[in-house]
C-alpha cells in the first residue's frame, strides 16, 4: 500500500458562500476522475452539510440512522468489525442494499495517535473487469446473497445479486466483501475457518478474496485522514480497508450517501 498525505492527494477545503459553486465543481469532478477527495477545514454541521449536499442526499444506515460512530467499543476485540481496533479487509459499503450507497463519507474527529487507522482505498471495479473473459462472465452473472445486516442485527433484508451488476445507466454496481467470501460473513472472529462448502462461491470465490486481497495490497492508498476533514469515495466503485489501531480515542462518523 502507499502512503500519502492529504496534500499530496489533492485535498480540498470546505467552501464557503462565496466560492461554493467552483468548489463544489472541484471536489465533484476529483471523485470521478480518481473516485475519492479529501476534504479539510470541515469543523461544524454546516461546513459538513455543504461537503456532503454536493454528491447527493444521506442514506439511513443498518439501524435506520443517518450517522453512525466509528470507534471501539467493549466486546469487539476478537472481531474484524467496525467498532474494533482490528484490521478491516478491503470491502465495500452496504452490499446488501439494492442499491448500495453510491458515497461513502467518513468525518474524523479524532485520530489515533500512534499510528494505525488508516482508511484504505483502490478501484477494485477496475480490476476485476480486467480479468479474463470466463472469470468476468462469472463476476457479472453467478449471484451471490449478499446480507443486509451487520453484527448489530439490524438492516435490510439484503438482495441476491452478482459482484458487477448493471446501475441502469450503462455502468456497474460493484458489490465485494473479503470476509464474506472467505468466511462467510461480514464481521467474522479473527480465529475464525470456514469449509469451502459453506462459503458463498465456494473455493472460486475464496481465491477471487485472496486474489483480489493481493491487488489491493499492491494498489491501495492508506489515508489518514486529518480530524475536521472528510474523506469521501465512490463506494460502487473503490472498496476500501482499515488497518489496526492502538489509540482507543480515535473517533470518525460515518455517512452513506444516495447520487443526486
Amino acid at each position: 500500500m502507499s502512503d500519502q498525505s492529504a496534500a499530496e492527494i489533492g485535498a480540498q477545503r470546505a467552501g464557503s458562500a462565496t466560492n461554493a459553486d467552483a468548489w463544489r465543481n472541484s471536489a465533484v469532478d476529483q471523485v470521478r476522475q480518481i473516485g475519492f477527495v479529501v476534504i479539510n477545514g470541515v469543523e461544524n454541521q454546516e461546513a459538513l452539510g455543504r461537503t456532503l449536499e454536493s454528491f447527493g442526499r444521506m442514506m439511513p444506515q443498518y439501524d435506520g440512522n443517518l450517522t453512525y460512530e466509528v470507534r471501539a467499543e467493549p466486546g469487539f476485540d476478537d472481531r474484524a468489525y467496525s467498532k474494533s481496533q482490528n484490521e478491516i479487509r478491503a470491502h465495500t459499503e452496504a452490499p446488501g442494499w439494492q442499491p448500495p450507497p453510491k458515497y461513502l463519507a467518513l468525518w474524523c474527529h479524532v485520530q489515533a495517535r500512534g499510528g494505525g487507522g488508516e482508511t484504505c482505498l483502490a478501484d477494485v471495479k477496475s480490476y476485476l473487469r480486467g480479468l479474463d473473459r470466463a472469470t468476468v462472465k462469472r463476476l457479472r452473472s453467478w449471484d451471490i446473497a449478499w446480507g443486509g445486516a451487520n453484527m448489530s442485527g439490524r438492516g435490510s433484508a439484503g438482495v441476491v445479486a452478482p459482484m458487477l451488476a448493471p446501475d441502469g445507466s450503462g455502468d456497474e454496481v460493484l458489490r465485494f466483501s473479503y470476509n464474506l467470501l472467505t468466511s462467510g460473513e461480514y464481521d467474522p472472529p479473527l480465529d475464525g475457518a470456514v469449509p469451502e462448502e459453506r462459503l458463498p462461491w465456494g473455493r472460486f470465490g475464496l481465491d477471487l478474496a485472496h486474489q483480489v486481497h493481493a491487488h489491493f495490497n499492491d494498489t491501495a492508498l492508506k489515508i489518514r485522514i486529518p480530524e475536521n476533514a472528510v474523506l469521501l469515495w465512490d463506494n460502487q466503485r473503490l472498496a476500501h480497508a482499515r488497518t489496526l489501531y492502538v489509540d482507543p480515542r480515535r473517533h470518525l462518523t460515518r455517512y452513506w450517501i444516495a447520487e443526486a
